[in-house]
């Protein structure tokens, strides 16, 4: 899902909790904007300062983006306010206790900035869409007051990220050759998945295993063994059923040991 501050801003931070608790989004991709925003809420009760509850302005309510900013940053990260019971609702609360991955990007830039994740463009921030010749292509307008301490935020999509090493890169463009300053500064941040546990119900022969379907994409293999350098193998002897949220297996009772895991292929 694609999201933007908006959904907060309008009451519907609730719904979407709800929503990925029950299951129905598989990651989501937004900016910082959503994520300052929904802690505000979450923490304060207000979005940019107004009280969801009734609309109205909260008095200094100017002030709370910056206290949730500050009291995420404190607790260390989103998941860490999550587990350490700072953070007790809302959509980054349901992403972290649901394991639902989400990516936030922004970047801070004077005058004009274009973002690439490995070798792909992702982001173009006060810039014209034509193609970019450093000596031609200047930033749309001067960057001036909040706007230089702004971070300016926008979506990434995790399948562009590779194992190992991911280079991003950033061009600054000003809006004219005299231009007196040039800033940039840039963040992403992301939670990944935690892996799915296997629950055991012996209540066979045939014996059922289980665990969560969403995050998606993991598979059951098996081996008869767990010393260094044990074989897994794929199980295909038995059909995956998806039942009120979780993958199950019946597998057969076999001589000697058989162990069992999940794992992305």
């Amino acid at each position: 899902m694609v999201a933007g501050p908006v959904v907060v801003h309008t009451g519907g931070a609730p719904p979407l909790a709800d929503l990925i608790r029950r299951g129905y989004v598989q990651a989501l991709l937004s900016g910082n904007a959503l994520g300052v925003h929904d802690a505000e809420a979450a923490l304060l009760g207000t979005s940019l300062g107004v009280r969801m509850a009734d609309g109205r302005q909260e008095e200094h309510g100017h002030r709370n983006h910056m206290r949730a900013i500050n009291t995420i940053y404190h607790c260390g990260s989103i998941r860490q306010a999550v587990e350490n019971g700072c953070l007790r609702s809302g959509i980054l609360y349901e992403c972290v206790k649901c394991n639902v991955p989400f990516v936030l990007a922004g970047s801070l830039r004077d005058d004009g900035g274009i973002v690439y994740l490995n070798d792909t463009e992702i982001f173009r921030s006060n810039m014209t869409n034509a193609p970019v010749v450093y000596s031609t292509n200047w930033a749309v307008t001067a960057v001036g007051g909040a706007d230089e301490s702004t971070f300016f935020t926008t979506n990434v999509n995790p399948a562009l990220l590779i194992n190992g090493t991911n280079l991003l890169a950033v061009e600054i463009h000003q809006q004219s050759a005299t231009s007196s300053d040039v800033s940039f500064d840039l963040r992403l941040t992301a939670l990944s998945y935690l892996a799915p546990t296997i629950t055991f119900t012996a209540a066979g022969p045939p014996f059922e295993l289980a665990w969560p379907a969403l995050p998606g994409g993991f598979v059951l293999e098996s081996s008869p063994g767990l010393a260094p350098g044990a074989i897994w193998t794929l199980e295909t002897s038995a059909p995956l059923v998806v039942t009120n949220g979780f993958n199950k297996v019946s597998v057969e009772l076999e001589s000697g040991s058989r162990f069992y895991r999940v794992t992305r292929r």
